[in-house]
């Protein structure tokens, strides 16, 4: 996955934008590398391999506000400044490749980010073998 960091918080995950303070790739999406800064935004963007036609739930766990896009459609909206919370949706996908986009921002405290991906009814993906840039 490639990543853009900011280490300032904005209003909302919809709300992140401008010059990142850092970018790069990343296998996962993890918050670990920016825990050291009392408030960040991260985005996330690249594709997501699917190995089967079905319908997939879409799961974000987080702390502060995150979105979930997959092929440019906003799937689960977390955003928002909260507490640990989770988010589902289901979305139809065919067996292949889409672009997915995930939005994060940490206001502060505490600092979660988990996304959870699988065809409904089945175990999660790994999505370590799952995401490409």
């Amino acid at each position: 996955m490639k990543f853009q960091g900011f280490f300032k918080s904005f209003d909302g995950a919809a709300k992140i934008s401008g010059t990142p303070d850092t970018s790069g790739v990343m296998n996962d999406f993890s918050t670990r590398a920016f825990q050291r800064h009392d408030a960040f935004s991260l985005v996330f963007e690249g594709l997501l391999k699917v190995d089967e036609d079905g319908l997939y739930e879409i799961a974000a766990t987080s702390d502060d506000g995150s979105i979930v896009s997959i092929d440019g459609e906003e799937i689960v909206n977390n955003d928002g400044e909260h507490a640990p919370v989770t988010k589902t949706n289901t979305v139809p996908l065919r067996k292949g490749y889409h672009r997915i986009k995930v939005q994060y921002f940490d206001a502060g405290g505490g600092d979660i980010l988990k996304i959870n991906i699988g065809v409904k009814g089945k175990q999660s993906l790994n999505l370590r073998n799952a995401l490409f840039h």
